[in-house]
This record gives C-alpha cells, structure tokens and sequence, in this order.
C-alpha cells in the first residue's frame, strides 16, 4: 500500500513539472512571436514611408504570425486607402473584422465604402463603430476625421 501512494505521489509530480514547463514553453514561444511580429511591422512601416510595396507584403506575412492583433490589419488598410485602392482595403478590412472585430476596423471599412459609393454598408458599420464605447486605439479619431472628411466632400 506504501509503495502505490509513493508512485502515485511521484506520478504527481512528474505531470505537475511537466505541464509547468509546458506553460512556461508555450509562453516562451508567444513573446518570440510576438517580438518577430513587431520587427516585421517596424521594418514594414520604415519600407512603406519610403513607399516600398514590400511593406506590405511585409505586413501580410505579421497577420499570418499573429491573427488576433490589429497593429498590421490597420497598417495594410491604411496603405491602401493612401494608394487608392479602396477595394483591397475593404477585403483587408472584413479579414480584419474577422479576427480582431473592433472599432478601428469598423471604421476603416466604412471609409472603404464610403470612397466606393456604399453609402447604406458605410453607415451600417458606422452604426457598429459608435457601439463600441471606448476609443480602443489611437487611430480611432484620425479614422473617425477620415470618414467626416469624405462626408463633407
């Protein structure tokens, strides 16, 4: 009887050291994603500044990395709408409604419509927007200036 309550205290053991070395693994590989994520956005920003359509591809491949951030979905967005390509920002804004659903790619694609003549999905995501109550980002008011501009054209 001693012997089986010995194992089984062992067989504790084991999987308590085993499952905190996961956790503390699968953390690791997070901030190394995260940090890759970052670099690739920096060296992205720096390309597109210097109008390099590498940029973007650049800040494509940061989504693919980390899916639920919104830092590159904006970027790619914003590229877009400089270059006048108001359709590829929409398909970028409904990926980016997809994964981080959030006032700032509300707002981004109703510019999208906006520039494309949709006025009724323009206000519909408008609608949306203004339901998040707080200004999650620090882009929020130059997009929400965005869309006044467009409007008062």
């Amino acid at each position: 009887m001693r012997n089986l309550i010995m194992k089984f205290i062992l067989c504790l053991l084991v999987i308590f050291i085993t499952g905190a070395t996961l956790v503390q693994y699968n953390t690791v590989i997070r901030k190394e994603k995260e940090a890759k994520y970052f670099k690739l956005i920096r060296r992205a920003s720096k390309m597109l500044r210097k109008e390099n359509p590498a940029g973007v591809e650049m800040l494509e491949k940061a989504t693919r990395l980390l899916p639920k951030k919104k830092e590159a979905y904006e970027r790619i967005a914003n590229a877009y709408y400089k270059s006048g390509d108001y359709e590829y920002m929409l398909f970028v804004s409904d990926k980016f409604i997809d994964n981080v659903p959030c006032k700032e790619a509300y707002l981004l694609r109703a510019t999208a419509f906006l520039r494309l003549g949709d006025y009724n999905n323009a206000y519909s995501d408008l609608r949306v927007a203004q339901s998040y109550r707080c200004n999650s980002g620090r882009n929020v008011e130059m997009y929400e200036q965005r869309v006044f501009d467009i409007l008062v054209q």
